[in-house]
């Protein structure tokens, strides 16, 4: 019985591993990290690798992994559901500075409050718990 919770613990952790590598990669190739992206652009389910990462991240000895996964994990916070195929908040690349709408295009990016709330409460908890599983792990 033991042996075969041992097992189905390295299945989960092997699993969770290829889908926390997936998201830290697609959050390394993400152009501008802190625009707010729809949830359907990541590589898995938004809650998907929620599990996948915790699961990693609980399981990690490694402190150098613990403090990168710090940064990389909050940002999952950036992906919500609803959000569409143009990101939003400012991203000067994809303005016209010529353009007599200039004004009006940057009012466009602008995330709405109630959307920018949800993603910095989000951030601030998925922070926080990075932040208490790693300080766990040095007692």
């Amino acid at each position: 019985m033991e042996r075969t919770l041992n097992q189905e613990m390295k299945t989960a952790l092997i699993v969770a591993n290829k889908i926390a590598c997936a998201y830290a990669d697609f959050v390394a190739n993400t152009k501008a990290p802190l625009l707010v992206y729809d949830s359907s652009s990541l590589p898995y389910p938004k809650q998907q690798i929620l599990a996948a990462c915790q699961l990693w991240i609980s399981a990690c000895q490694d402190a150098q992994q613990l403090e990168s996964w710090g940064w990389i994990f909050p940002l999952l916070a950036y992906y919500q559901d609803g959000v569409g195929k143009t990101p939003l908040g400012f991203d000067h690349s994809r303005l016209d500075m010529a353009s007599p709408t200039l004004a009006q295009d940057a009012l466009a990016m602008m995330i709405p409050p109630q959307l920018k709330a949800t993603v910095e409460n989000e951030f601030q908890e998925l922070l926080e718990w990075v932040r208490t599983t790693a300080e766990s792990k040095k007692r």
